[in-house]
């Protein structure tokens, strides 16, 4: 049985994400009125930086050019290829901004 607050759209579109400092690439996965998955393509020494609670940044351009900023909070991760230091993240949108439930309008 399906335990999610709100339904996951496939969506693919590049994406960074910037916490402590750093930027890293990564592609969206799918994404939800609450929540995205990312796939980090960056390489990362210690994935504990990207720990459940952790509030990061995710930036990216919608296909009509328009860049929204998320503030979210992991909520997991998980070690999709250990010897690659990639890492799968599911996150939690904090405060959606316009551009973003605009979006979600879009794929609906």
């Amino acid at each position: 049985m399906e335990k999610r607050a709100s339904k996951r759209i496939p969506y693919s579109l590049d994406a960074k994400i910037i916490s402590g400092g750093k930027t890293y690439d990564g592609n969206i996965e799918n994404i939800s009125k609450d929540g995205i998955e990312y796939l980090m393509t960056s390489v990362i020494k210690t994935p504990e930086n990207f720990r459940p609670d952790k509030i990061i940044d995710l930036n990216f351009r919608t296909p009509s050019g328009d860049k929204v900023s998320l503030k979210c909070d992991v909520m997991w991760y998980l070690e999709v290829e250990p010897r690659d230091k990639k890492l799968m993240l599911g996150m939690k949108i904090l405060a959606p901004p316009p551009a973003y439930r605009e979006l979600l309008k879009q794929l609906d």
